[in-house]
């Protein structure tokens, strides 16, 4: 069943973050591709539920798209990408937990353990996010 609630705090947790992690970079005189780079996944899966979910108003329940040949589309296009999201979100989660703890055992490093952090934490809110809204048949 779907998770609106999770969902849209979510979104909102993402414009925060990503607001939030070019500010740091640009403060500190870091990598704005760095920065890009470590935000793509969570983007990527902010991007694609609010198009499923909010622009095109599909489900997670197929017998609530039944009736209509586009919402079977964008339940299927969200059956064939949620497991491609889960384990892209674990993996990236576990390159950033990896990237925080190579920041805080170097000391060249140490100015990117909160974007490391951040994206920890958004990466794993990202999965759980797209946890909760599984395809139900």
């Amino acid at each position: 069943m779907e998770n609106r609630t999770i969902f849209l705090a979510y979104l909102v947790v993402w414009g925060v973050y990503v607001v939030a992690l070019y500010a740091y970079s640009v403060i500190r005189k870091k990598s704005l591709f760095v920065t890009t780079i470590s935000h793509i996944v969570p983007t990527a899966v902010a991007l694609e539920m609010a198009y499923i979910f909010l622009i095109c108003r599909g489900s997670t329940i197929r017998q609530l798209v039944a009736g209509s040949e586009r919402g079977i589309d964008l339940w299927s296009l969200w059956v064939n990408s949620w497991g491609w999201i889960l384990l892209g979100t674990l993996i990236w989660a576990l390159a950033h937990l990896v990237w925080l703890i190579v920041a805080g055992i170097r000391a060249k490093a140490r100015t990117w353990a909160p974007v490391a952090a951040a994206g920890l934490a958004m990466a794993t809110f990202a999965f759980f996010t797209a946890a909760l809204n599984f395809p139900d048949a």
